[in-house]
């Protein structure tokens, strides 16, 4: 993102070893940690002539839970990823296999329309504004798709607030036991998206716009855009205060 937040890695060996901020204990505490790139492991470089007003604005950003009272169900929404907030999840067409992720303007086919299963209260059916008959579903053979006509298990989506309650959600499958969740892919020339399981990361949190929000949230988007934060900050022989990127 290049957003002044940086990972700090051990030179010595080639694991790539960082510092990681664990949050889980009654106190926040650091270690060193191998394996996938999370959030936790970002560190904000801030000049230590800067801190007191950096510290300032960090407590002013810390909002109450922005998830504990939503409500989903019978709901549009449209949903745009934490790491790229230009970013919606989007049906590209009627077919099954086109589920994306499309930046620019907000188009019909961005929005979702959430619908409970009664059997499930905590269990979504996704269908498209653009093309209302279709349902996202989660196969087990051809991944993250979309299909009209009878109802199955595998459409039905939950939604789990981010540890930080900031209004993001993981989209994750109500079928199997696997945590499968939409994660967006922005390594190549468009964002894509597709099922992942492991570690819960950045790239698969999402924040549900409800449908009449969304074009000031889209300007808000575009107005938090920034030029790269990280190009020009000078390392060598100065003096840092450095915050987790999960907590200010």
């Amino acid at each position: 993102l290049n957003d002044g937040f940086y990972y700090i890695i051990s030179c010595k060996g080639a694991d790539d070893r960082r510092i990681v901020m664990d949050s889980t204990g009654e106190k926040p505490s650091v270690e060193l940690k191998t394996g996938p790139f999370t959030e936790d492991q970002q560190w904000k470089l801030v000049p230590k002539e800067e801190a007191v007003k950096e510290v300032a604005g960090c407590k002013a950003t810390i909002k109450p839970n922005q998830n504990s009272e939503i409500i989903l169900d019978k709901k549009e929404f449209v949903m745009s990823n934490k790491k790229d907030c230009n970013a919606k999840l989007a049906l590209l067409s009627w077919k099954p296999d086109e589920v994306g992720a499309q930046v620019g303007e907000l188009t019909e086919n961005q929005q979702w329309y959430l619908e409970a299963n009664p059997d499930k209260p905590d269990c979504y059916y996704m269908s498209n504004g653009k093309y209302p008959k279709n349902r996202l579903a989660a196969q087990a053979t051809d991944g993250l798709l979309s299909y009209n006509g009878k109802r199955y298990s595998d459409q039905l989506w939950k939604f789990r607030p981010s540890d930080l309650n900031d209004g993001f959600y993981y989209i994750i499958s109500c079928k199997g036991a696997d945590d499968r969740r939409i994660v967006m892919d922005s390594t190549g020339d468009k964002p894509s998206v597709e099922l992942k399981t492991g570690p819960f990361t950045e790239d698969q949190q999402w924040k549900l716009v409800p449908k009449e929000k969304a074009v000031k949230e889209m300007a808000d988007c575009k107005a938090t855009i920034k030029p790269n934060q990280n190009s020009e900050i000078i390392l060598d022989k100065k003096e840092f205060v450095m915050s987790n990127k999960k907590d200010c």
